[in-house]
């Protein structure tokens, strides 16, 4: 538990605090990795149609939900969000951002929730309307027991937990058939979930169509998905240049690159240190970590890797992520912990002069504080449990100087 001793206000500051808490802010939880035109469409139509008086960024830090690094840092694409007109960018914790997701969209709408007023959450998808995506949430939310296993019953039958997903909304509502096939629609169903939980009516859900290719189509063009901008550059090709604003060519261009495939030595020894005892971290399925080991003398590469281990029940997702984890050292374990626990605080990425406007009203409201060095806890005017903040800052610490490793800065 933790608290601010600062909690007592007089009525002018009650007032004060009410009288600015009218104005509205827009909330993208995102990756930008990297930022390309479709964010930036995104991020426009959503602050036309919205109308918020701030935009907020919730951005994943130095690894991603596949189960990846960032191509690029977490400072630096924070600041190609800035350059976009964010306000104020505001880090999902790495436990959260790189695992599945429900744990994801709630890692970030535990951030999302300590934003003071009237909110609008915005994503972009590939259904463009929310009344059916709200449906879909509310039947996962409603029923959780009995989704939860189901899902456990069709992956001991060797379903992937996807085809199990489908199959249960479907089994339900026969119109959201196909509706969870596409990575945006299915993220953003998990926010409307916690945010009905945890926020309340106080925030709206706004989307926007998803415009341009796919996030599997690597055709070059003016909107191209962020994957098959990574895939050209990393392959060293051209044609990425028009999908992407300038702030961001420039960033590609200057900054130090990080590859997946530069995670496959440290891997490797791991694979071959830990063996069977891979099975600890978090998402290692039943069965996962044997085929890891088994499938490592044969292959070199880490997407070879990728695929000799999957299978209809290990999706790539799931057999990265796993991976992830147990690079990162974040066991099944210690993530329980973490998801039962308060955040401890919440690292600043990104700021302008409105933002921090916007941040001191945060601060007026939140028991959590925002801190823009996770090394810096503000023990005289906050406290919680040592135990809890080593746990937070000692992951976020590890995978900053593992993404420098990678990025040959250290």
């Amino acid at each position: 538990m933790f608290f601010s001793v600062s909690d007592n206000k007089t009525d002018g500051e009650r007032k004060g605090s009410r009288k600015s808490m009218k104005k509205k802010s827009l909330v993208i939880i995102a990756e930008y990795n990297p930022f390309h035109n479709g964010h930036l469409y995104q991020m426009e139509k959503a602050r036309e149609e919205t109308k918020a008086d701030y935009t907020v960024v919730i951005l994943s830090g130095n690894f991603v939900q596949r189960g990846e690094p960032a191509i690029l840092d977490e400072q630096t694409r924070a600041g190609l969000a800035v350059e976009a007109g964010a306000d104020l960018v505001l880090r999902n914790p790495t436990a959260f951002a790189t695992a599945s997701a429900d744990y994801f969209a709630l890692g970030a709408v535990r951030v999302l929730k300590e934003i003071p007023g009237e909110l609008f959450l915005s994503f972009g998808s590939e259904e463009g309307r929310t009344a059916i995506m709200e449906e879909a949430a509310n039947l996962l939310d409603d029923k959780e027991e009995e989704y939860y296993s189901f899902i456990r019953e069709r992956l001991s039958q060797g379903i992937s937990f996807p085809r199990a997903r489908e199959e249960f909304l479907v089994r339900h509502i026969p119109g959201l058939k196909g509706l969870m096939q596409q990575p945006n629609n299915i993220l953003g169903i998990e926010y409307i979930k916690h945010i009905n939980r945890l926020v309340g009516g106080r925030c709206r859900i706004h989307t926007v169509l998803r415009k341009g290719a796919g996030y599997k189509d690597p055709a070059p063009g003016n909107f191209m998905s962020a994957t098959g901008v990574r895939r050209l550059i990393l392959a060293g090709r051209k044609g990425w240049e028009r999908a992407v604003p300038p702030w961001t060519q420039k960033a590609l261009t200057h900054a130090s690159l990080v590859a997946p495939s530069m995670m496959m030595p440290y891997l490797r020894y791991l694979i071959t240190r830990e063996g069977e005892s891979l099975s600890r971290y978090r998402d290692m399925v039943e069965g996962l970590e044997n085929r890891i080991v088994s499938s490592l003398p044969d292959e070199g590469s880490y997407e070879g890797l990728v695929i000799a281990v999957g299978t209809k029940r290990y999706t790539d997702s799931t057999i990265k992520r796993a991976l992830l984890a147990a690079f990162l050292g974040l066991t099944k374990e210690e993530f329980g912990d973490m998801n039962g626990l308060n955040y401890p605080y919440i690292r600043i990425l990104g700021r302008t002069e409105k933002g921090n406007r916007l941040l001191a009203e945060i601060r007026r409201s939140s028991s959590v504080p925002f801190i823009h060095n996770d090394n810096r806890y503000p023990w005289k005017k906050y406290y919680t449990k040592k135990t809890s903040l080593d746990l937070f800052r000692g992951l976020e610490t590890k995978a900053e100087n593992l993404y420098r490793m990678l990025s040959h800065e250290m």
